[in-house]
């Protein structure tokens, strides 16, 4: 039997006035040229539709027809191998194309529909490279991205470029992994400046200078280029509090290997502290190890979140792609200009006169006393220069971020604002466990929560108290994960009767009193207590936290418990707070 097929192609109008369609390349198959005033393109192959006319058998082919895809094929070629065969003679194997094309007097689409549209796939990235390091003419500060649970990874690259460019080539090839990375569909070339300049000729330059607009807007502008950093400008950043440089302190001297010259810090009326600090380093290194660590003064100084080190030398090699040692490296450098550098380090005093300024810290901090501990080291772990320097934050008090208000004498946390005010993240509670169970004098009934989709977790707590109590001490303690538990600014115990009774000049206990009201309705009141089933179901908002707080794991314990210091009721609440990742929340804590 014979077979032979048709090849329809897809016929789309052309504007005359733009176009010659002619045949060329000596009768050579499947080739057309296009010829018009403005562009002249080959074109080789293109899809087209088939069907078979003779001894065809098509199941369903009205449905196959009327159904949309959200993809097209394109065939590309059509070979019949191993001829000759030995009981078939093939006659024709081939694929005759027509082509028409549509071209404007500009080749552009409506991208602003592309961006608007909704995409049937999620994309996520999970890592970003800036291979070839080092350079010859630019300097990469920052190349990596910071994944964040529940929203998109964002991707941040800083490079400095010393010299001005007029002409720059941006290239790009998508991979695809079969077993290995292997290019698929998108692979070019673009000079950036006159794309910048004239129009675009082709729909994948078009597609590829929106796309560099949108993914880097302070980046993708006309040429030149160049003599600039391309990152946010701190000084701009506006901060709510004020902090002071108190006291500088060079701790463990002398040291073995370096000579300390100066240390100390100038209290300035209504000026920043200066912080003076000089020391002379005969020795020549190509291994400096910096430690640092944050501490937050509760009765004494206890470690707060950032707490690191790096390798120097290394580091302004190949910048990580860690944000908190990016973070930290961008401030001292900020902070000590003539001393951090690109190795080799020595044989020279290094000398510093400097402020430590609002701009260097996250856009929000608690109140309070500081300190930080830096610490330079050799291969050897041989001090070379360790400092300590003591700062306070001025907001309003520990809690600056808990609105409060005085009132005859009384404090009361202002919870109209806590209610209605909006928090830049949300709180979901996890898990409730009433710990240390059975108790002498209280029967707990009920203590869980209730995980409800898109909405708040239900809280419900049922316990029975057949004695009747005057005193009732009420123990909290705010824990964050770091990689297990850890407290977290939040630490203190109050006598709820008492307290009922005459609030104290307290902003701590104002707010966690106002919060328990809120939370525990049936619970919180004044004395005496007992006798009776108190029953919760209740929900945790957002507005019952402070304004700003870190992203990231918590706990949270309660102990209720008598004038004896007998338990109560001890429940341990943990839930997630998600942001934008513990290091982007700290940035903007």
């Amino acid at each position: 039997m014979k077979y032979c097929y048709r090849f329809n192609v897809l016929e789309l109008s052309v504007r005359k006035e733009f176009l010659d369609l002619c045949w060329s390349g000596n009768g050579r198959r499947g080739h057309i040229m296009v010829r018009c005033p403005k562009l002249l393109l080959n074109f080789t192959i293109l899809l087209s539709v088939c069907q078979a006319v003779h001894g065809e058998v098509i199941p369903y082919e009205e449905g196959l027809q009327n159904e949309t895809r959200p993809f097209t094929i394109r065939v590309t070629r059509l070979n019949c191998i191993n001829m000759p065969y030995e009981e078939t003679v093939v006659n024709e194997c081939r694929t005759i194309l027509r082509l028409w094309y549509v071209f404007f007097d500009e080749v552009s689409g409506n991208y602003e529909e592309w961006r608007n549209d909704t995409r049937p796939v999620t994309i996520r990235f999970t890592r970003a490279l800036c291979v070839g390091l080092p350079y010859p003419e630019t300097v990469v500060k920052e190349c990596g991205v910071t994944l964040r649970r529940n929203e998109r990874t964002l991707i941040y690259v800083t490079i400095h470029l010393p010299k001005v460019y007029n002409f720059m080539i941006f290239q790009f090839r998508l991979h695809y992994k079969f077993t290995t990375y292997r290019p698929l569909l998108l692979d070019g070339e673009i000079e950036v400046c006159s794309l910048m300049r004239g129009t675009k000729l082709t729909p994948m330059d078009d597609y590829a200078y929106v796309v560099l607009k949108d993914l880097l807007p302070t980046a993708a502008h006309p040429c030149p280029h160049g003599v600039t950093t391309n990152e946010d400008e701190q000084e701009n950043k506006t901060r709510p509090f004020s902090l002071r440089v108190v006291k500088l302190l060079c701790i463990n001297q002398p040291y073995e290997e370096t000579v300390v010259n100066e240390c100390r810090v100038i209290l300035r009326r209504n000026e920043r502290s200066l912080i003076v600090a000089s020391v002379t380093a005969p020795k020549v290194y190509v291994y400096i190890l910096i430690q640092y660590k944050l501490y937050y003064k509760f009765t004494t100084y206890k470690p707060l979140l950032v707490d690191g080190e790096l390798e120097l030398c290394s580091y302004m090699r190949g910048p990580k792609t860690s944000p908190l040692e990016n973070y930290a490296l961008r401030v001292m450098k900020e902070l000590l200009p003539n001393t951090i550098y690109p190795c080799p380090h020595g044989n020279k005093t290094y000398s510093e006169r400097t402020e430590f300024k609002e701009e260097y810290a996250p856009k929000s901090v608690p109140a309070g006393d500081y300190r930080l501990d830096v610490r330079f080291a050799n291969r050897l772990n041989v001090t070379l220069f360790w400092i300590q320097a003591f700062g306070t934050v001025r907001r309003r008090g520990v809690l600056g971020s808990i609105v409060c208000r005085i009132t005859l004498g009384d404090v009361v946390a202002l919870e109209e604002g806590l209610q209605n005010d909006t928090r830049p993240f949300t709180i979901r509670v996890t898990r409730l466990n009433c710990i240390n169970m059975p108790y002498e004098e209280t029967v707990v009934k009920e203590c869980r929560i209730i995980l409800r989709r898109n909405e708040r977790s239900l809280l419900c707590v049922s316990v029975y108290v057949p004695k009747v109590y005057n005193y009732v001490l009420i123990q909290y303690k705010l824990y964050y994960k770091f990689t297990t538990y850890k407290p977290l600014l939040i630490d203190g115990h109050a006598e709820v009767c008492s307290y009922m009774r005459g609030p104290r000049v307290n902003p701590l206990k104002n707010y966690i009193l106002a919060v328990m009201k809120e939370l525990l309705p049936n619970t919180v009141h004044p004395c005496p207590h007992g006798n009776k089933t108190y029953s919760e179901r209740t929900e945790f908002k957002e507005e019952y936290a402070p304004k700003s707080i870190p992203a990231g794991d918590y706990r949270l314990d309660l102990r209720f418990s008598n004038q004896l210091n007998v338990t109560l009721l001890w429940i341990q609440g943990f839930g997630t707070v998600r942001r934008k990742g513990i290091l982007g929340s700290m940035l903007e804590w």
